[in-house]
């Protein structure tokens, strides 16, 4: 399964428009609700696009390799990409700006690829524009 998603974050000038994060991920000692980057954690690796972006905030399109607990959210906290409103690891907003918009999967007997995509809100798009 191929697992791809959107996100609006803190725009961070230094990074490269795309690349791949791998660091492992594991449980956070000083708050369990909460996972950090630790050498103890279990191997994770998300790829990031920067699609569009302005001074204040850009649009990440991501696609996930593993399946780890925060893993979107921990990795782009991790690069200075903090994803706009997440109420542990990012900025506040009105809400969180992260959003699964692509499946592509086989089913399982005909192995005929499937792709199920939604749409981003505008409000995405808006943000990045302003």
């Amino acid at each position: 399964m191929q697992r791809y998603y959107l996100a609006v974050t803190k725009y961070n000038a230094t990074l490269p428009n795309h690349g791949s994060i791998t660091a492992p991920i594991g449980r956070d000692n000083r708050d369990p609700r909460k996972r950090q980057i630790s050498s103890q954690g279990l191997f994770a690796q998300t790829d990031y696009q920067i699609i569009q972006h302005n001074q204040k905030y850009a649009l990440v399109k991501l696609q996930l390799h593993t399946g780890r607990t925060h893993q979107i959210r921990v990795h782009l906290q991790s690069i200075g990409l903090p994803i706009l409103g997440d109420p542990l690891y990012g900025p506040p907003a009105d809400r969180m700006y992260l959003h699964a918009y692509q499946l592509q999967y086989q089913l399982p007997f005909t192995q005929q690829k499937q792709t199920v995509t939604i749409k981003a809100p505008a409000s995405f798009q808006a943000l990045v524009q302003a």
